[in-house]
């Protein structure tokens, strides 16, 4: 999946800072600016990862809905 979104992604924007918690996890809202061959949508999603004690991403959870444009 992210090998296809490499090549139609023309830019990402954060919409909001990083936000973490006092445990392992951190989430971003963000958009994306894609070109499907011309076509220029974007996409609204929120991604929720878990990180272990090295700071590693050990689990990542992205959300969208394909009307939050």
């Amino acid at each position: 999946m992210y090998k296809v979104a490499a090549t139609i992604l023309e830019k990402a924007e954060l919409d909001a800072p990083v936000r973490a918690s006092h445990g392992n996890s951190a989430a971003m809202a963000f958009t994306f600016y894609l070109n499907i061959n011309g076509v220029k949508p974007k996409t609204r999603a929120i991604d929720v990862m878990t990180f272990d004690e090295s700071c590693e991403i050990m689990d990542m959870k992205a959300y969208s809905f394909k009307y939050n444009n």
